[in-house]
């Protein structure tokens, strides 16, 4: 909400956040459906799947978001069909709390692959997607307010952070912890 209160306010012309509700006087200049996926040590059991069947991860000591954030709502949407209780050993609204407690082995979480692109790139974490049946998506949006136009330096930086978000959805592709479009819909 803070995002969206600096752009509606023209503190900020651009946003960037996951699962912004469409609402008055902001519009979304992109979009991108984002995986969730389990997020593991290196060397641990999973990591050399390709892809996570949702009652391995609860078969695992979990550490995870609270409640009250967006991505464990569709957290829940993943483990709902599972007659398992998740019972985490901890539950925090911090993503680098969870990066630095499944780095030094305290358990799983589950976060999307640009919350750990960084730390997967220096081989301190291990991405892997959801099995297709039960995946879920954080929506992406970049915003900005509704009838304005941008300037022309923030249209440049608009353009350098898509040409961003391309490249690393590439690489994250190549390293099959993100499906291709083809891989999605079949």
């Amino acid at each position: 909400s803070v995002t969206w209160n600096a752009v509606l306010s023209g503190e900020a012309d651009l946003g960037i956040g996951f699962n912004v509700p469409a609402m008055p006087g902001l519009r979304a200049v992109a979009g991108f459906d984002v995986p969730v996926g389990v997020v593991m040590p290196p060397g641990h059991r999973l990591a050399g799947l390709q892809a996570i069947e949702p009652m391995e991860v609860l078969r695992e000591k979990l550490v995870i978001c609270s409640p009250d954030t967006s991505l464990r709502a569709a957290i829940n949407l993943i483990l709902a069909p599972f007659a398992v209780p998740m019972e985490p050993i901890l539950e925090t609204s911090s993503i680098d709390l969870l990066k630095k407690l499944v780095a030094r082995g305290a358990g799983l979480t589950l976060l999307n692959p640009l919350d750990v692109h960084a730390e997967c790139a220096r081989g301190e974490l291990v991405f892997r997607p959801i099995v297709p049946a039960y995946r879920r998506h954080q929506q992406l949006k970049i915003f900005a307010r509704a009838r304005t136009t941008l300037e022309s330096s923030t249209t440049l930086f608009l353009e350098f952070l898509l040409e961003r978000l391309a490249l690393i959805v590439q690489e994250l592709q190549d390293g099959g912890q993100v499906p291709r479009p083809e891989e999605s819909a079949g």
